[in-house]
C-alpha cells in the first residue's frame, strides 16, 4: 500500500482525477461530487494524499495548510477498500506529514451521526472543540468541529 501526496504517485492525471471524482461520488452520493478539474487544481497545489494499491487509488485525504494550522476538507476510501484500515492509515501518513511541516494543529469536521469517522479521530488524537449547527446539508445535520495538536 502507499499513502503519501498525490504528487508522488506515478499516475498520469487525467486518469487520477477521473479516479477522485468516481470516489468521491460512492463515498458522498448525497452530495455533488468534486468535478475532474476541482482535482486537478488541488494536486496543482499539492493539497491531496492518496492511499494507493496495485497503482489503483483507493482513497484520499484533502487538505489546506495555512502557517502552523491544517484543515482536513474531505477523507475519503471508495466502498469496496472500507474496513480494511485504510482511513486510518492515511489520517496517520497526514498527520505524520503534517507534524513533519510545522502543523501544530490540524481542524476537520465531521457530521454527528458519523460514529465511526468521529471514533477513528478521537483514536488518532482529535478531541472536540465546539458543534456547528445545521452545518451539512442533504440531510440537514450538526457537524462536530475537532482538532488535534496542541491545546
Amino acid at each position: 500500500m502507499f499513502f503519501g501526496t498525490a504528487s508522488q504517485l506515478d499516475m498520469k492525471e487525467e486518469r487520477l482525477t477521473r479516479r477522485l471524482h468516481q470516489i468521491s461520488g460512492k463515498c458522498f452520493p448525497q452530495d455533488t461530487p468534486r468535478e475532474a478539474d476541482e482535482f486537478a487544481g488541488l494536486l496543482a497545489e499539492d493539497r491531496l494524499f492518496a492511499a494507493a494499491a496495485a497503482e489503483k487509488v483507493t482513497g484520499f485525504l484533502l487538505f489546506q495548510e495555512v502557517l502552523d494550522e491544517s484543515e482536513i476538507h474531505t477523507v475519503a476510501v471508495h466502498p469496496d477498500f472500507q474496513q480494511r484500515g485504510q482511513g486510518s492509515q492515511l489520517l496517520e501518513a497526514y498527520l505524520k506529514h503534517a507534524e513533519k511541516n510545522g502543523i501544530a494543529k490540524v481542524f476537520l469536521e465531521v457530521r454527528c451521526s458519523n460514529q465511526a469517522a468521529i471514533a477513528l479521530y478521537k483514536k488518532k488524537g482529535f478531541r472536540q472543540l465546539s458543534k456547528r449547527k445545521n452545518y451539512y446539508q442533504n440531510p440537514v445535520e450538526d457537524a462536530l468541529v475537532m482538532y488535534w495538536g496542541e491545546e
